[in-house]
């Protein structure tokens, strides 16, 4: 009985000790002052950037990500669609600024897709800008990464958002990109720290990408899980930061299928497990510099997925309301703690009244990410590709959403 209110104990205090450091986050974030935004800065915008899609098996979905590319208005770029076991679509438009290729030999790998893309370069580029092919910009997306490219920043992190909410699971799905945006991406860079990179919207310098790229062995048919994460560590751990940019708008399709979010949910949580070795190896090596970018970066980054600490509060509230009472006060601050950071990133984040009215089936989802964690095994022979039925164009999609985004102008 000891050992167990002892490990229930160490449970609550990691709980609170996660929920403590996101609140002091946020309230050492409030007393700065409000940066103004909305307004095009002024900064060097003189970048050149290789725009490199990743489609697979599927090019149309891309269709409406090229047109909203080529109504950026940052003019310095090159657009280059890696459409990997992709038949030709007539849709595709003829234009000088456009790449489009067609391996003859299946890639069945986003990383080979990038490097294959890089090389077909038809000019040297400054910076490359990763893109999934269900994603739509922003017409000022590429100037905003531009001039926070142009400011110093070798990595340069967009604003991911919902494509769509149509559905209450697509809202939930946006729900969780919410939080994260806020707490693991805004947050981190306020406080002087790098933002978590996501999958695609990320601008990088272009030699410090082909070095990322040239660690691994592309020839190799294994599956990458997570290449954002390697890719993350990697810079922090050369000490670059990675800056966010909450004007660069990438938005991104949710899913509207219980499957789908399964599948997603199962690869990011292994990934998570995948890779925390390496974070607490960030920790430790920043932590003998004393170097505060790569401290608070490891810290944040090593957060357990909220499934886990969700599980971890029931399983303590429940032990401290039949038998300690420590346990059960600790875990009680814990939930406050929690239930205000989400409020907090929610408010902060103008989130739309169709999310906030999905927050009642908050358990639903939570059950398809408890099932998720049955897929690990799959997950290793799995390529992941995710079905993306949301043929939408930019206009489309701002029409619905740009009330969401007081600080931005179309």
């Amino acid at each position: 009985m000891v050992l167990i209110d002892f490990v229930l104990l160490a449970v609550s205090m990691l709980l609170l000790f996660y929920a403590s450091f996101v609140s002091i986050s946020i309230l050492v974030v409030a007393l700065q002052t409000a940066r103004a935004t909305g307004e095009l800065p002024a900064g060097n915008q003189e970048v050149d950037i290789a725009c490199v899609i990743t489609a697979y098996k599927d090019v149309e979905i891309a269709l409406p990500l090229i047109a909203s590319i080529l109504a950026q208005s940052h003019a310095d770029f090159h657009i280059y669609l890696i459409a990997d076991r992709c038949l030709p679509h007539p849709d595709l438009p003829v234009d000088g600024r456009l790449t489009v290729h067609y391996p003859e030999t299946a890639l069945n790998s986003k990383l080979a897709s990038l490097k294959r893309g890089l090389d077909l370069r038809v000019r040297p580029h400054d910076a490359v800008l990763v893109l999934d092919p269900d994603n739509l910009l922003h017409p000022d997306c590429l100037r905003y990464l531009a001039i926070s490219f142009g400011e110093g920043n070798k990595a340069v992190q967009g604003r991911r958002t919902a494509k769509n909410l149509d559905t209450t699971l697509a809202c939930l799905d946006a729900l969780g990109e919410i939080y994260y945006n806020f707490i693991h991406k805004e947050l981190p860079y306020l406080l002087g720290s790098s933002a978590v990179i996501a999958g695609s919207g990320m601008l990088i310098e272009m030699d410090i990408f082909e070095q990322y790229l040239a660690d691994f062995d592309l020839n190799n048919p294994s599956i990458i899980l997570a290449e954002d994460k390697i890719l993350q560590n990697k810079l922090v751990g050369r000490g670059y930061k990675i800056a966010y940019q909450k004007s660069a708008l990438i938005f991104d399709e949710k899913s509207s299928h219980g499957d789908q979010v399964q599948k997603q949910r199962t690869r990011w949580l292994k990934s998570y497990f995948d890779h925390l070795k390496d974070v607490w190896s960030l920790l430790w090596a920043k932590l003998a510099k004393l170097e505060w970018n790569g401290i608070y970066f490891a810290l944040m980054t090593s957060t357990p997925p909220l499934i886990f600490l969700a599980g971890g509060l029931v399983l303590t509230l429940s032990y401290g309301l039949l038998t300690n009472p420590l346990v059960l006060l600790i875990s009680l601050v814990v939930v406050c703690l929690t239930a205000t950071n989400w409020v907090m990133a929610l408010v902060c984040s103008h989130t739309p009244l169709l999310i906030w009215k999905a927050l009642p089936f908050v358990p639903v989802f939570a059950g398809i990410q408890v099932l998720s964690l049955f897929g690990f095994k799959a997950v290793k022979s799995d390529f992941g590709v995710t079905k993306h039925d949301k043929l939408l164009t930019f206009d489309q999609v701002w029409q619905e959403r740009k009330n969401d985004f007081p600080d931005l102008k179309k």
